[in-house]
């Protein structure tokens, strides 16, 4: 299965041999003459950002691009900035930038991108530390704007995936033999013969799992890119829509070894994705599938400053919503709103805690607000919303910039007209198992609970005093295949409010998630309960009936 993978000829002690390269013009060869769909992603009239950095012109320099700059292809490059950042761009030195940019003072792994881009044949890279000037705030915003633009138009990404800060460079020395793969004569078994032996996980644990993609930043340069080229830890790794590699596989990995796509076509990427949830073939809903998978990726790398929370997803924002045709809410859409508010934070991003940022990046109803690995932050089961209970009256959010609509916001608010359950429901910490919360509906346990704001005490506890707003309803018995999996769907989901602030009795935040899976109609009659104590509301309401309904407001 294995062995039409491997065929490669002489491997070299060094990346930057002549027979690595021989690999790479390779790759590039192929995706430029055969790939569609890679080359479809460059524009069709070819541009350049605003500031690049001219090595065909003698000593490297940066040039601010005018009507007059020629237009040529470009690299781009992604990187860990690290603590060692010898020389960056500052209003201080644009100037003199311009006419030269001493290499000495570079770190080592821009050293090596400017001669990979060289060994690409190109004249242009563009670096964000060289090309944005990093102490005037404004040029940040205007840059950061047309990332998208930046990553798409590029000829090739050069990826720093190995190197933890410029210190390291993007070249190694390395064995041969940790790149050609391991032949096994099987002479015993069931099945004797030759086997080639891989590393499980293969390409996450030497790619995805570098330090490169702890950086949140990396996610939309690695999806926007059309062709990014990797500079590993013992080899270079290569990723196109049309095709992964590396030196191990230059043809491609197999695939049992295979990777997720970079791909941004809702009906391919957003369908696989949907398949791998067990959930329902429905193309309308392809595009927020690849939403969930691109949040879920985005979410486990880190940002030095909270702040861009939005801000470093919003060239990926302003693509998918070409494909979503909605209105675009921190970091959600307003079509299938109501499924989006049932997204869970699990592990921890870049603190030791899984609290809210202290600096406020969004409102607490969406995934922004949270620290942590985001999951089912767009799993929409239905194209008709039929099991959502609750009805979304107004929605907004207030941006810092107006000048970006995917950036940085400073306010929101969700209004919703709702059912609500408060007495009798308390969730309770399970006592082997940490973090993890048991829903008790009048006595009973009816499900399971996350905590938002989870802090670890030294005995398990029990929160009382919360609300309980049931988002979904499935009143039959539903099924998902997860992996060959099959699991049973929760009858109720919904999210866990707690009031805003002492003097109001309409304004809530998020505080966490609930689901029942068993007894449905107990936590039904748990919001009727709550009805009845704070309204004079007829009895005799059947076991189908939720009782009143409640116009709030989620801050």
């Amino acid at each position: 299965e294995i062995a039409p993978f491997v065929g490669h000829g002489e491997v070299s002690v060094n990346t930057n041999s002549d027979t690595s390269w021989s690999v790479v013009e390779n790759w590039l060869d192929e995706c430029a003459k055969s790939h569609k769909s890679c080359n479809r992603l460059m524009a069709t009239e070819p541009s350049l950002p605003s500031r690049v950095i001219d090595l065909g012109s003698g000593a490297p320099r940066l040039v601010v691009v005018t009507d007059d700059t020629p237009i040529l292809p470009y690299a781009t490059m992604s990187h860990c900035w690290g603590s060692h950042m010898p020389l960056m761009l500052l209003s201080s030195n644009i100037a003199e930038l311009q006419k030269r940019i001493p290499i000495s003072q570079l770190s080592k792994s821009f050293q090596d991108a400017f001669l990979i881009t060289q060994r690409l044949g190109l004249n242009y890279i563009w670096i964000d530390s060289l090309c944005i000037v990093q102490d005037i705030v404004a040029d940040w915003e205007r840059e950061s704007q047309s990332m998208s633009e930046v990553y798409s138009n590029s000829y090739c990404n050069i990826a720093a995936a190995h190197a933890v800060d410029g210190t390291y460079g993007c070249f190694i020395e390395r064995s041969p033999d940790l790149v050609k793969p391991l032949k096994v004569n099987l002479n015993w078994g069931p099945n004797p013969g030759t086997y080639y032996a891989v590393q499980w996980l293969y390409w996450r644990e030497n790619v995805m799992n570098m330090p490169l993609h702890r950086r949140a930043w990396v996610c939309q340069e690695r999806y926007l890119a059309p062709r990014n080229l990797y500079f590993g830890a013992t080899q270079l790794y290569w990723e196109c829509c049309g095709r992964v590699a590396s030196e191990t596989f230059p043809l491609g990995l197999p695939a049992r070894v295979g990777a997720p796509s970079k791909g941004l076509d809702p009906h391919i990427d957003g369908a696989r994705r949907r398949k791998a949830l067990g959930l329902s073939e429905a193309p309308d809903l392809d595009a927020f599938s690849l939403w969930d998978l691109i949040i879920s990726t985005y979410s486990k790398g880190n940002l030095t400053h909270s702040t861009d929370k939005l801000v470093a997803l919003s060239g990926l924002a302003g693509r998918m919503q070409k494909h979503t045709k909605s209105q675009y809410l921190a970091g959600m859409w307003r079509k299938h709103l109501a499924y989006q508010l049932l997204w869970k934070a699990s592990g921890i991003q870049w603190v030791v805690s899984t609290s809210r940022h202290e600096v406020y990046t969004a409102p607490s109803w969406s995934w922004a607000s949270r620290h942590g690995h985001i999951e089912d932050a767009c799993v929409v089961l239905h194209a008709d919303d039929h099991e959502i209970v609750l009805e979304i009256l107004d929605v907004g959010v207030e941006l810092v910039s107006d000048k970006n609509h995917f950036g940085q916001v400073k306010s929101g608010f969700l209004r919703l007209r709702c059912s609500l359950a408060k007495t009798g429901v308390y969730l309770e910490e399970s006592p082997k198992n940490r973090g993890s919360f048991r829903l008790i509906v009048n006595g009973l346990r009816v499900g399971s609970a996350s905590v938002d704001d989870y802090s670890h005490e030294s005995d398990p506890v029990m929160h009382h005093g919360l609300y309980y707003l049931p988002v979904r309803y499935n009143a039959r018995y539903e099924e998902v295949n997860l992996g060959g999996v099959t699991m049973s769907v929760p009858g109720v989901a919904g999210i866990i409010l707690q009031g805003a602030g002492p003097e109001t009795q309409s304004e809530f935040v998020r505080v966490g998630t609930f689901e029942v899976f068993s007894s449905p109609k107990d936590f039904q009659f748990a919001c009727r309960q709550y009805s009845r104590e704070l309204r004079q509301v007829e009895a005799g309401y059947d076991s189908e009936q939720w009782g009143a309904k409640w116009d709030i407001v989620i801050l």
